[in-house]
């Protein structure tokens, strides 16, 4: 009988432990407060705004090395920021990461 008691308090101790972590790993479905539709329409405009004028006055180059392994997402995102920001010179070496780290140390990259 004493073995069922140790196997029955240990289930249930069990159980009681995974309905808390399920019960952590849960979310709220209780909405935000939200903005009107004129705040968001406002502040979208406003955002859209700063965006062009930075666009505008980007100018220069920005050089920098790292892992090769990251070479495809850099170029898809230098090709992208080009595309927002002509004036802007943007390459990068993918000479691995510790040939990134020297050249940065060395101010070779920024």
């Amino acid at each position: 009988m004493k073995l069922n008691r140790t196997k029955t308090a240990g289930a249930a101790l069990f159980a009681g432990a995974l309905a808390l972590t399920l019960a952590a790993c849960g979310s709220s479905n209780a909405p935000a407060s939200t903005p009107d539709a004129s705040e968001s329409a406002s502040e979208t405009s406003a955002a859209t705004e700063t965006e062009t004028e930075a666009s505008t006055t980007l100018s220069g180059n920005l050089a920098g090395a790292g892992a090769s392994s990251q070479e495809k997402a850099m170029g898809g995102w230098i090709a992208g920021f080009g595309d927002s920001h002509p004036d802007v010179l943007v390459s990068y070496d993918p000479v691995g990461s510790g040939g990134g780290r020297e050249q940065f140390l060395s101010g070779a990259t920024l």
